[in-house]
């Protein structure tokens, strides 16, 4: 049985990246320094690992019960996580890949506890090379069993769509896109208002050169001692009836061109002579 130990422990140095020419107690030596260092470091699973090769009896009664505690120290020590996912209504999904720090953790989710080193970590959780969510967690020495849950929110549905009414004032290049009747009562507005307007003028017109005359024939009695003031108002009346005059031309003939050239003048012809016709919606 001696002679079988010596071979044993090279093996397990072999295994641990240790030299394996040195003498069995230098390598037991070895073998525990780095376990602390990997504990010191936070690799725990790897210092697990370690801790078990040199708690051999080749390395001696002493160093193989503290390598021994350490080691079943450490299985306390260790974290573990769980991770999950659900659907929007709660159900388990499984088909899930869990990956840490960009290092492939499982390759579904089934339940059970998976052992890592304490610290900071990314957990991406990836479906049909689809990530599905990332959750950035520190876990602590000694935390067992750490749930890291991840919910999956519903699709999101489509916003419906709405139709925006036009204002009131719509512009000229959004009337091709209004109803043809409607497109007609609002082209209306404008030739009617100036026809209006014309009218309006045309009447003015007639008012003012009514008191133009009235009060020019008073001046009659007074000539020539009459007031300059006088003279001024009469002039005044005959001015603003020829100013009322024009405008009132020129608003009848826009608004008249305007309507004409929108619902055009069609001429037919009959037994005594021909009749206009003005076509559009009056």
């Amino acid at each position: 049985m001696r002679s079988r130990k010596p071979f044993v422990l090279i093996a397990v140095c072999c295994a641990a990246s240790l030299p394996c020419a040195a003498k069995p107690a230098r390598l037991c030596d070895l073998t525990y320094k780095r376990a602390l260092k990997l504990e010191r470091e936070g690799k725990l699973i790897e210092a697990q690992a370690t801790w078990q090769a040199c708690a051999k009896s080749a390395c001696g009664s002493f160093v193989q019960r503290q390598c021994r505690i350490r080691y079943e120290q450490l299985q306390a020590d260790t974290p573990s996580i769980v991770p999950t996912v659900s659907d929007a209504q709660g159900s388990p999904v499984v088909d899930v890949e869990v990956t840490m720090d960009g290092a492939a953790l499982a390759s579904r989710i089934d339940g059970r506890a998976v052992s890592i080193d304490p610290g900071l970590h990314e957990f991406v959780f990836q479906k049909n090379k689809e990530v599905l969510a990332t959750q950035k967690i520190v876990i602590l020495q000694g935390q067992r069993n750490h749930p890291v849950a991840v919910k999956l929110e519903p699709p999101k549905q489509p916003a419906p769509t709405t139709v925006a009414r036009p204002e009131p004032n719509v512009p000229p290049a959004a009337l091709s896109e209004l109803p043809a009747a409607e497109r007609k009562r609002r082209s209306l507005f404008g030739p009617y208002t100036l026809l209006g307007t014309g009218m309006l003028a045309l009447g003015g017109y007639g008012v003012l050169t009514y008191w133009g005359r009235t009060d020019n024939d008073k001046l009659a009695h007074c000539t020539p001692n009459c007031l300059q003031t006088s003279v001024d108002h009469v002039h005044d009346l005959y001015l603003y009836a020829n100013i009322s005059l024009s405008a009132g031309i020129v608003a009848v003939v826009t608004g008249g061109a305007w309507l004409f050239r929108n619902y055009g003048v069609s001429v037919q012809p009959s037994p005594k002579g021909a009749y206009a016709s003005i076509g559009g919606l009056f």
